[in-house]
């Protein structure tokens, strides 16, 4: 009694330092294979406590929020466990048990996840070179990688290797796209660079370092690929510099020596002017002239080719019109404000470019099937049918960010067709002729249009029409989705 109370309290003061294990936080990964095999093996580990019988670890799987199920319950002698599991969100606790076989502790439920790998592919590069001048400070630069299962998160180096060296440069991945087929990637050159400046003071000079680039995805599976290369750009010599660089030509003895030391001073002119056209661009100058064209094309009339095509629905509200302000005449007419479901295409061809915005024309079309009822003692009937408008409209458009803000007025038809009644009553059921319609309509509206991936958008829109010869209107809001070109 005394040997087992001695040792359940020397379990208790050890398992305090050993509940903490040391698997928590970190991120396993596994990779499932078709065959129903895994590649990977994830590793559990905690911190070992001596002088105990085993351990037992229950291992369980979330199957939904917070519902669990046991997938392992397992004796160890040793103070780690091997398991490969899918992808997906876990738990697990250890049992201490002494050599009696008793159980003295358990430690807390820990979370642990497995994260799918997935294998990156890198098929082509931006560019191949990276080149600066030597007299330049920045020796920094970014690429825009291609390839297959390119990640945000991915780790990304440049390796220049040979005999006698082996410097590794990691890059910082600054956008990626969503379907993983490229990444941009910043790298800094300095370390790179010292080597390339140093190798000009050898007997053969490189004139470029060739680097390997290596991509590996979260879970250790990774590509790489060679072909890129680090340069020294050549400077273009200064004016005042070019007497002492340019050879001249052996001077004949009829000519005066004061003569020929004149021939050298009538070029640099020439050359002094010349220099700025061959000279490129800096990055400064380049974003001064981009900023210019911005503000020129924001500022001045023009023509551009600018077309939207959406798709959508909309609930038409019918709004009871000044002759029909009578609940009795309006029921006997429509039978009561009715809301349908409707289809609805817009098209904006906005070619006109201001500072104000974009102008241009747009076409609406809806589309509403009709059907309403009205329920009375002596006569009750039903109305169907088939609603259609057209509308031609003179349209503004402003691009502000991502959000492209309209506003539209015009006219158009409103075409009424097939309209039936089917009348009930005591006496019988009959139904009226075919009953078609066309009458003139105007309307006015907006939109808001949210673009959000190449072109394409997602909005709402707001159509109020007024039929004239009926005098009776509409609001149509409406959910739509399109493309921008």
């Amino acid at each position: 009694m005394k040997i087992k109370l001695f040792l359940c309290m020397f379990l208790s003061l050890a398992f305090n330092i050993f509940a903490q294990t040391q698997s928590e936080g970190k991120k396993h990964y596994s990779l499932y294979e078709e065959d129903g095999h895994f590649r990977f093996t994830q590793k559990l580990e905690w911190r070992a406590v001596q002088n105990i019988g085993y351990y037992l670890i229950e291992v369980q799987e979330e199957i939904a929020p917070k519902k669990f199920n046991t997938i392992l319950t397992k004796k160890l002698n040793q103070n780690s466990c091997e398991l490969s599991l899918k992808s997906g969100s876990y738990r697990y606790r250890i049992s201490l048990f002494n050599i009696l076989g008793q159980m003295e502790q358990k430690s807390n439920w820990q979370n642990f996840t497995i994260h799918k790998a997935v294998q990156p592919e890198i098929l082509d590069f931006e560019k191949t070179d990276f080149s600066f001048q030597k007299t330049s400070g920045k020796k920094s630069d970014s690429i825009f990688i291609f390839g297959k299962n390119l990640l945000k998160n991915s780790e990304v180096n440049l390796i220049f290797e040979d005999e006698n060296t082996n410097v590794s440069v990691s890059g910082s991945v600054k956008m990626a796209s969503e379907n993983g087929e490229n990444i941009k990637v910043h790298f800094d050159f300095t370390k790179l660079w010292k080597i390339l400046l140093e190798s000009q003071t050898n007997d053969e000079p490189l004139e470029s370092l060739p680097l390997t680039i290596i991509i590996k995805n979260p879970g250790g599976l990774y590509a790489k690929k060679s072909g890129l290369t680090l340069s020294l750009k050549k400077e273009i010599s200064k004016a005042t510099n070019a007497p002492e660089e340019k050879i001249s030509p052996p001077v004949p003895q009829e000519l005066p020596q004061k003569e020929q030391a004149n021939e050298v001073p009538e070029e640099l002119p020439q050359e002094e002017k010349e220099l700025p056209e061959s000279s490129e661009p800096t990055e400064e100058s380049e974003k001064e002239e981009i900023h210019e064209s911005e503000e020129k094309q924001d500022s001045d009339f023009g023509l551009e080719f600018n077309l939207d095509v959406a798709l959508g629905l909309s609930v038409p509200y019918q709004i009871i019109g000044k002759e029909y302000t009578e609940a009795m005449m309006y029921e006997e007419f429509f039978g009561k404000p009715y809301i349908f479901p409707s289809f609805t295409a817009q098209i904006s061809f906005l070619p006109l470019r201001t500072k104000f915005g974009n102008f241009g024309l747009g076409i609406i079309a809806d589309y509403s099937p009709v059907e309403n009822s009205v329920e009375r003692t002596i006569k009750s009937y039903t109305l169907t049918g088939e609603l259609m408008s057209f509308y031609a409209n003179l349209e503004w458009q402003k691009k502000i960010n991502f959000l492209l803000l309209g506003l539209y007025a015009g006219g158009g038809v409103q075409v009424f067709r097939d309209f039936v009644y089917d009348f009930s009553t005591p006496y019988g059921s009959y139904s009226s002729f075919n009953l078609n319609s066309t009458g003139l309509a105007i309307d006015a509206g907006f939109s808001l249009k949210f673009l959000f991936f190449k072109g394409f958008f997602a909005g709402l829109s707001c159509n109020t029409c007024y039929n004239i010869d009926t005098h009776n209107g509409t609001v149509e809001p409406a959910i739509l989705i399109g493309i921008k070109f």
